[in-house]
């Protein structure tokens, strides 16, 4: 089985380099090899050039910066990886460390899975550096709650079904990423990953949850810095809000009108109405 790892990175370089030695580090099970891509989006901290003198076995594409990470993984997709040649993808966060046996885990899983269904996506679970919390994984949906409305699954020893993911480590089937063509180009940033596991699902193919947490990533829900950080100003808010980060209005349009079911209009301006209100009652309190 040949593997093709690949990530977008942003002037990161130490979380960059750790996640690349957790991969070089791999205790890969017979017969298994991984190849690493990575699209440098514009790095100013010297990404490129530390991975060029550590990992000369990467291959490096550079972009211009404006990419972001959805636009990377899909420019690294058309670019290189399409062409390339390989049974399954990794995709993967710069801010991941594997755990030695990760990528063991994540193959015994897929091949269980892949024996019923050709188009697969296994997705590895992260957790805290505590160990603690379940920071990233596969989610799935509430029955009679909306199509939208989510629970995160915790690894339990077996593959779980599930109807999408945070790509931060997902092992993805070639003939899943040729089913869906990968990363939709009506992404720049957020909201792709989740894009993705709920298309792969409508076109006939599974999500899977792994059986256990391969990786250590830290959480990015923090509120500080966000739209609803209390310290900000409206237009801060705002403009945090509205941004390639955040929720775009043309971005978020699309995904609801995809995924959100019949009634997703009156869906479409929520987060946009709950700062105007939380903003209010913060005006209120001063």
């Amino acid at each position: 089985m040949n593997i093709l790892a690949l990530a977008t990175v942003h002037n990161r370089k130490d979380k960059t380099l750790s996640a690349l030695k957790s991969i070089a580090e791999q205790h890969l099970p017979p017969g298994v090899s991984i190849a690493v891509v990575i699209v440098d989006d514009g790095s100013t901290d010297g990404t490129a050039a530390a991975i060029r003198t550590r990992y000369p076995e990467v291959k490096l594409i550079e972009g211009d910066g404006n990419l972001y990470w959805a636009g990377g993984m899909r420019f690294g997709w058309d670019v290189a990886v399409k062409g390339m040649e390989f049974d399954a993808l990794l995709a993967f966060n710069d801010d991941v460390v594997f755990f030695p046996d990760a990528i063991g885990t994540l193959c015994k899983d897929y091949a269980s899975a892949r024996n019923k269904n050709a188009s697969v996506c296994v997705v590895g679970s992260c957790r805290a550096p505590d160990g603690l919390e379940t920071t990233y994984s596969g989610y799935r949906r509430r029955p009679r709650r909306g199509p939208l409305n989510v629970v995160q699954l915790e690894p339990n020893g077996e593959i779980q079904a599930c109807h999408t993911l945070n790509m931060n480590a997902a092992l993805i089937s070639r003939t899943a990423l040729e089913v869906t063509d990968f990363i939709s180009t009506d992404y720049r940033h957020g909201m792709a990953d989740f894009d993705f596991g709920y298309r792969l699902g409508a076109l006939g193919g599974c999500v899977l949850v792994s059986s256990r947490h391969v990786a250590v990533c830290c959480s990015d829900r923090t509120v500080r810095n966000t739209p609803f950080d209390e310290g900000l100003s409206f237009k801060q808010r705002w403009s945090r809000l509205t941004s390639v980060h955040g929720q775009p209005f043309g971005e978020r349009a699309a995904f609801l009108k995809r995924h959100g079911g019949r009634f997703w209009p009156f869906l479409w301006p929520s987060p946009y109405i709950k700062l105007l209100i939380f903003s209010i009652r913060e005006s209120t309190k001063r």
